[in-house]
């Protein structure tokens, strides 16, 4: 409360929204940036974790905004969005208003993100695979092998006899007729003289 009035009729009056006293007798102060007033209105208590005000007189805790998605903040009294931390590369978050660090999920195995402050993660483009969590890229298969297995325990293998892959994650297909595929099985050369195919 403060004292308002004129002399011989002065009263105590309860302190704004956003502002407090501290002390029997003082004044009612605006609550500083990155705060809002206690429920008694005696103090002001930083935003908490997760939270962020640039803003004076904030009248509570509600008055506090929320961290975006993709980041997220474990100081207390924070007083800019941009004072929250992005959640690293190979996570994610798609939630607002994070308190911890922890909250940024790793990405799922097939799964990647190169991007600082992500909301979700990208599936590997066909012919990648992921096979660990929280990571910035895919792995592709080199030329002359091509993706098997399922999803999570896949690897890359040498295309079989008679079949080719030319470039990094294509698959492997057939020789054409009259070809076999080179020992590197990234090509198909004609079969030499005196044989067929």
């Amino acid at each position: 409360e403060e004292l308002i009035g004129e002399l011989g009729s002065r009263t105590c009056s309860v302190c704004d929204k956003g502002r407090f006293s501290a002390t029997p007798g003082s004044n009612c102060t605006d609550c500083p940036v990155g705060t809002h007033a206690t429920v008694d209105k005696q103090d002001c208590d930083g935003c908490p974790p997760g939270k962020w005000s640039n803003m004076t007189k904030v009248a509570n805790v509600n008055g506090c905004n929320n961290c975006t998605q993709g980041t997220y903040s474990s100081a207390v009294g924070v007083t800019t969005a941009n004072e929250c931390n992005t959640c690293p590369p190979g996570k994610y978050s798609n939630e607002e208003g994070n308190p911890r660090s922890n909250k940024c999920l790793p990405c799922a195995v097939d799964y990647y993100t190169g991007d600082s402050s992500a909301t979700t993660c990208k599936a590997c483009e066909i012919g990648q695979y992921q096979i660990e969590k929280g990571k910035t890229s895919c792995v592709k298969c080199d030329a002359g092998e091509e993706l098997k297995g399922e999803s999570g325990s896949r690897t890359c293998l040498a295309c079989n006899e008679g079949r080719f892959s030319p470039t990094p994650g294509s698959n492997c297909t057939d020789c054409p007729v009259g070809t076999h595929g080179t020992i590197d099985k990234q090509d198909c050369d004609g079969c030499p003289p005196g044989k067929w195919s």
